[in-house]
C-alpha cells in the first residue's frame, strides 16, 4: 500500500470531524475468569500443536500483551461491527533501530486473545493487516455502507472460522478467555514504517477485526483483551531483542511500538457520526474514532497482538488489490478509481485466502466479491494482460482487455449492501482462459453489476490480481 495525498487528508478531515470519543463504559469487560492458552493452529490445516506462548522467540517484530495495572478486560464488540487498531514495526532507518529491522516482514505467525461465551467450534474472527494507515486517520472511504469485514485494500485477509477455535467448553453461556497463536503458512508480506523507511508520523500499520459471533444468543459479550501498559516497559518491549516488561499477572508481556490511545469502529450500514442502522446492528455504536476514557486512570485503546516474521518477503506472496476507493483518480465522478452504487454499495474484490496464491488444479481458491447491492444480476470477469486504468461504468476498467467474462450470477442478499459473488478458479474442470492457468501465470479479475438507478445502469468492483502456483 503506497502513500497517498489521500491518506494524509484524512488524517486532518477526521482529526477536525471525527475526534476520539469514549467508548460506553458497559462495553468494557472485566476479565473474570483465567486466560488460558489453547496452543498453536495451523491456519491451512486447521492442525493443533504446542503452545508457543510466553515464549520470547527470535523473530518477534510486534508484541502488544501487557495488560493494564489497574486489572485485565476485554471490550464487548458486536458481530456486526469492525475495530481497527495500529502499531509500529520499526525499519532499518528508524534512528532507533533494533537489530535484525527490516525493509519488510514476512510474517508467518501471529497471537490473538478473547473473550467469549460461545462454545468451542462456534467461535470465528476475521482479520485484515494494512501496510500504513492508522485507525483515525484515512478511513473515511475505507469505511462504506458495507456489511461484514469487506478490508478494502488490505495487504492481508483471514477468516479464522473453521480452526476450532475454543470457546466456553461447558457448552456456552459461560464465559471463557483464550490466547491462540496462528501459524500463516507462507505468511503475508508486511510494510516496516508503512513504506519501508521511516519518515516520523505516518508510519504505523494497522489492523482490523471482527467476530462471527451473535451477542444476542448467550447474553454475554464477546470480544478481544484489551492491552498495552506503557507503565511496565517503554514502548516496543519484548519485540526484537529490546527487553520484556512484567504486568499486574506476572507476566512477561510487550507494549507494542507505535500504538495509539485510540481505536476506529466501523458499525454495519451506519456513516460516521451515526445514526446506528439498528436493523443491521441492534446494540451497536455509531462509526467513528473511539477511547476508553484516558490512559492511566483507565486502560489503553489496543488490543492484544504478537507478530513474528521469517524476514525479509522476498517474492510477492499473495495476490494484489488495485483500483480501490481509496486511488485518487480525477477522471472519475467520485475522484477515485471506483466509486460506490447508486445505493452507497462498495464492491470489493478480493480471495477465499489473501495470505497465499491459487495453485494450479487444488481447486479450493476462489475469487469472491463482497459489499454489493443485494439480488442484482452480476459477472466477474478477467484476463490474462495485466493491469489497465479505463473509464468505464460508474469508474474505472482495471482490466486490460480483452477481457472474458465468467458465467452470470445473482448478488444474492436482502436489502442493502449485503450482496456477494463466488467463482472457483483453480477448478480442474475449468475451462476458460482466465481459469485454472498454468504456474506462473498473472490473471486479473473484477466484479460488474447492474446498477439499474445509476447513470451507467452497471457498478464494478475493485480488482485483484493473482499468480498462479
Amino acid at each position: 500500500m503506497r502513500r497517498t495525498s489521500l491518506i494524509m487528508a484524512g488524517v486532518a478531515l477526521l482529526c477536525s470531524a471525527a475526534a476520539a470519543q469514549n467508548v460506553d463504559t458497559s462495553r468494557i469487560h472485566p476479565i473474570t475468569v483465567p486466560i488460558r492458552d489453547a496452543g498453536t493452529v495451523d491456519i491451512n490445516t486447521g492442525t493443533w500443536s504446542q503452545s508457543t506462548t510466553g515464549a520470547d522467540y527470535v523473530g518477534k517484530i510486534f508484541d502488544n500483551t501487557c495488560q493494564w495495572t489497574g486489572g485485565g478486560f476485554y471490550f464487548g464488540s458486536e458481530h456486526c461491527e469492525d475495530v481497527y487498531d495500529d502499531g509500529r514495526i520499526p525499519s532499518p532507518t528508524d534512528p532507533n533501530a533494533p537489530a535484525g529491522a527490516e525493509v519488510d516482514n514476512n510474517v508467518d505467525s501471529m497471537q490473538i486473545a478473547y473473550c467469549t461465551a460461545f462454545p468451542t467450534g462456534n467461535v470465528g474472527f476475521d482479520y485484515g493487516f494494512f501496510d500504513m494507515m492508522a485507525p483515525c486517520a484515512g478511513w473515511l472511504a475505507q469505511q462504506a455502507l458495507h456489511v461484514g469485514p469487506s478490508y478494502n485494500g488490505a495487504t492481508a485477509y483471514m477468516n479464522l472460522a473453521g480452526l476450532n477455535l475454543p470457546g466456553d467448553n461447558s457448552g456456552g453461556g459461560s464465559l471463557a478467555c483464550w490466547t491462540v497463536t496462528i501459524t500463516l503458512g507462507n505468511g503475508f508480506c508486511l510494510m516496516s514504517d508503512g513504506d519501508g523507511s521511516w519518515n516520523g508520523s505516518g508510519d504505523e500499520f494497522s489492523y482490523a477485526f471482527s467476530h462471527q459471533m451473535d451477542n444476542a444468543t448467550y447474553g454475554v459479550a464477546n470480544g478481544m483483551i484489551i492491552s498495552a501498559e506503557p507503565l511496565v516497559v517503554a514502548f516496543g518491549g519484548c519485540s526484537y531483542g529490546i527487553p520484556c516488561g512484567t504486568d499486574a499477572t506476572g507476566a512477561a508481556c510487550g507494549t507494542g511500538l507505535g500504538i495509539a490511545d485510540q481505536m476506529w469502529e466501523n458499525t454495519d450500514g451506519t456513516p460516521v457520526g451515526g445514526p446506528v442502522n439498528t436493523a443491521l446492528c441492534p446494540s451497536g455504536a455509531n462509526t467513528g474514532c473511539y477511547w476508553f476514557g484516558g490512559w492511566p486512570a483507565n486502560v489503553w485503546a489496543s488490543f492484544w497482538l504478537e507478530l513474528t516474521s521469517t524476514g525479509p518477503c522476498g517474492p510477492p506472496q499473495g495476490p494484489t488489490v488495485y483500483c480501490t476507493y481509496t486511488t485518487v483518480n480525477a477522471g472519475t465522478t467520485c475522484g477515485f478509481d471506483q466509486c460506490p452504487s447508486f445505493n452507497g454499495c462498495v464492491a470489493l474484490a478480493g480471495s477465499s485466502n489473501m495470505a497465499a496464491e491459487p495453485v494450479q488444479n487444488a481447486n479450493d481458491y476462489d475469487i469472491v466479491v463482497t459489499g454489493t447491492d443485494s439480488g442484482k444480476p452480476a459477472v466477474i470477469f478477467g484476463g490474462v494482460n495485466g493491469q489497465a486504468v479505463i473509464p468505464f461504468s460508474s469508474g474505472t476498467l482495471c482490466v486490460k482487455p480483452p477481457i472474458k467474462r465468467t458465467p452470470p450470477q445473482n448478488s444474492g442478499g436482502t436489502g442493502g449492501c449485503v450482496g456477494s459473488l463466488v467463482l472457483r478458479i483453480n477448478d480442474p474442470a475449468s475451462a476458460s482462459v482466465i481459469l485454472n492457468q498454468p504456474p506462473g501465470t498473472v490473471v486479473d479479475y473484477q466484479g460488474w453489476l447492474r446498477d439499474p438507478m445509476a447513470v451507467s445502469g452497471t457498478d464494478v468492483s475493485d480488482a485483484i490480481e493473482v499468480v498462479f502456483q
